[in-house]
């Protein structure tokens, strides 16, 4: 897993060292992946929370109980995979 991500920088580091418009496109790759990264995990933290257990089987017919943590799950799954309307996929 750390291959990735330090190659994830050195692309950071070139993109910041291309001028000003470098060094938005960057910061804006950090917040878009933080965001999306961030807001998966809390959604499924709170998911796991109103189940009251981290089985599979209690998380079951969460979405009908956690109506937003649940689009909020959704969304932000589709944004990790980088697909077209997302900060990700502008990234990319």
């Amino acid at each position: 897993m750390r291959a990735p991500r330090h190659g994830r920088l050195g692309i950071l580091a070139i993109g910041a060292s291309l001028g000003q418009t470098g060094v938005a496109a960057a910061l804006f790759h950090v917040w878009s992946n933080s965001l999306t990264k961030g807001a998966l995990f809390l959604s499924a933290g709170n998911i796991r929370r109103g189940a009251g257990s981290p089985s599979m089987d209690a998380v079951r017919g969460m979405a009908s109980l956690t109506p937003h943590s649940a689009a909020l799950f959704v969304t932000s799954m589709f944004a990790v995979t980088a697909l077209p309307p997302f900060g990700p996929f502008l990234v990319s």
